[in-house]
């Protein structure tokens, strides 16, 4: 019986140190309850974020203004976004499906300004003052429906039990 216990205490040290999958163990003897951490989630959460840090970053500055805002910083954004997308098909909850229309939105307001600055670029002229702003203002919608993804996943992590 003392070689069983010695055996589990060393596979559940083994386990607690591989798994990452958000699950609960329960020891057989009911001794505790150990919660990991959920590394599916925290990438999520990572992607999110990111995606409006950088669409802030590029939303910042005076609006019709090109020297204000560079052309990476949007394709990053929209890279991002893209991303975010494609990572929230797998979730069919309610709070999934509105974090999956805000990001849609996002992806085609953030489409939108990077057609709208490649067709404006296309005879090699800089970018005049009015099509900054419609830009800047697109990615703005953008970043509204960002801050709507990450407030909802703020939401639906304050409603998780502990």
């Amino acid at each position: 019986m003392h070689n069983q216990r010695r055996a589990y205490r060393h596979a559940s040290c083994l386990t607690s140190i591989i798994q990452l999958s958000g699950n609960h163990i329960n020891e057989p003897w009911g001794a505790k309850t150990e919660t990991y951490m959920n590394l599916e989630k925290v990438i999520f959460a990572f992607f999110i974020i990111l995606a409006l840090s950088l669409n802030f970053s590029f939303f910042i500055g005076e609006l019709s203004n090109p020297d204000h805002h560079h052309v990476y910083e949007l394709f990053a954004a929209l890279i991002v976004s893209l991303i975010c997308t494609v990572m929230k098909f797998g979730d069919r909850t309610h709070f999934g499906s509105t974090v999956l229309a805000s990001s849609l939105v996002v992806d085609l307001l953030l489409i939108a300004a990077a057609i709208t600055w490649g067709v404006s670029t296309l005879n090699q002229a800089p970018l005049n003052t009015s099509t900054m702003a419609t830009i800047t203002s697109l990615a703005g919608g953008a970043l509204i429906a960002n801050l709507l993804s990450v407030v909802l996943l703020i939401i639906e992590t304050g409603q998780i039990r502990k």
